[in-house]
């Protein structure tokens, strides 16, 4: 019985070894100050409508807020927080019956 054939040996191929500089580029990001900011939301999205409620002369309650969007507490207020880091003037007061009040008291960026 024949032995089989030995496949021919080929010469080893030396690994390239990579570099940062091969590596894929990723997209740059806009600094985060520049990610926060609000364009004027006008499409009905919910951040029109936490911007519509707060830019009322009463202002508008963290209950309303979240009947009109639909959002947790904890959501409600990291947008008013979003808003005052765009620059918004947040005022906050509080009612007869204790509920409290947030209300855009002056422009922003």
């Amino acid at each position: 019985m024949p032995k089989p054939r030995k496949k021919p040996k080929t010469k080893a191929t030396k690994v390239k070894k990579t570099t940062k500089s091969d590596k894929p580029v990723a997209k740059q990001r806009k600094p985060r100050a520049l990610q926060r900011t609000l364009k004027p939301a006008s499409n009905g999205s919910k951040a029109a409508i936490v911007a519509e409620l707060l830019g009322r002369v009463n202002g508008a309650s963290l209950e309303e807020l979240i009947a009109k969007t639909g959002w947790q507490p904890h959501t409600c207020r990291a947008k008013i927080s979003v808003l005052r880091k765009a620059g918004h003037k947040i005022e906050k007061s509080r009612s007869a019956d204790g509920v409290l009040f947030y209300r855009v008291v002056g422009g922003g960026s």
